[in-house]
């Protein structure tokens, strides 16, 4: 091979290098502020709103002083928090594609993604559709209305895109400060019984010993007590608190009440709701053994 042809050969490579340095910088995969401008995080402390449209459903979180609802019902703060550290997330998200016929095949057509709009202010202050999970699974397509492009943004950020209204509710049916129980009082399907704390001791009210890491261990699963779910609208109509068949009522230190739960017996479990109103709770049928014990399992033994 001739000196000539050597470099022929090498001005061809410079020139292909060239090309594609210059694709790359149209196509916008060099870009480092591509991915940024689809996502920008805003704090939760400027948010008013979030609303997920689904093809069959809308998800609407509203923030109210102190907490969050979701479609009328208080929010669980622990699944808000978490949607909020995947609004946090800054990780750029990579180009997946650049033309509207990837659409449908990444889920992103106009009948099948989702749409997720954070307002503060009143005004969008994020919008962005979500179609399918990408390889990983976590991951997930999304792109800007209006925009052919698409990415594939890192992250469970599109698992909580898929939960229904149940999934956002909150199900702490109580929680109580431990230390500050000083009664509690239980019924179960009509036998009942009390606990009092005597100096930093608990006992029967009727002066028998209990055992007092038992009795704590209730006070925790009062702390909080956590259900499984919710009544429909239908099933409540046809619940009845008036008969409890579980009681558990906690006293506190001034005498104030820190909780009082009621049961209802279902098949295989427990409505459970608090003696005040609010939500009706679904329960498996653990929840009898664990906040409204035997009180033959709390006796002191030798």
């Amino acid at each position: 091979m001739t000196d000539k042809q050597l470099k022929q050969i090498a001005a061809g490579l410079v020139v292909l290098l060239a090309l594609w340095g210059l694709s790359e910088l149209l196509s916008g995969r060099s870009d480092p502020t591509a991915g940024s401008r689809i996502f920008q995080p805003v704090p939760e402390a400027r948010v008013d709103s979030i609303v997920i449209r689904r093809p069959d459903d809308t998800i609407r979180l509203v923030k109210r002083p102190g907490y969050w609802v979701v479609n009328g019902h208080r929010a669980s703060s622990t699944e808000v928090a978490g949607l909020f550290t995947q609004l946090a997330d800054t990780t750029l998200p990579e180009v997946a594609g650049e033309s509207r016929a990837v659409h449908a095949r990444m889920g992103l057509g106009e009948d099948s993604a989702r749409q997720v709009q954070v307002f503060s202010g009143g005004t969008s202050a994020i919008d962005l559709l979500v179609g399918s999970r990408g390889p990983d699974y976590q991951s997930s397509y999304v792109r800007k209305p209006g925009d052919d492009r698409v990415y594939l943004r890192f992250g469970p950020f599109a698992g909580y895109l898929d939960r229904a209204v149940d999934d956002w509710r909150e199900r702490r049916m109580a929680s109580i400060p431990v230390d500050s129980a000083r009664r509690v009082d239980i019924t179960r399907h009509g036998r009942r019984y009390s606990l009092v704390r005597k100096d930093a001791r608990w006992q029967f009210a009727d002066g028998r010993p209990a055992d007092s890491v038992l009795t704590q261990k209730l006070l925790r699963s009062l702390s909080p007590a956590t259900a499984t779910g919710f009544a429909s609208a239908e099933e409540a109509k046809k619940i009845s608190f008036a008969r409890p068949d579980l009681r558990v009522v906690v006293i506190g230190t001034h005498n104030d009440t820190l909780i009082h739960l009621l049961g209802d017996s279902m098949p295989n479990g427990y409505w459970v709701r608090n003696d005040s109103g609010g939500p009706i709770f679904r329960n498996g049928v653990w929840i009898a053994d664990e906040i409204t014990p035997h009180d033959s399992t709390l006796r002191a033994r030798p």
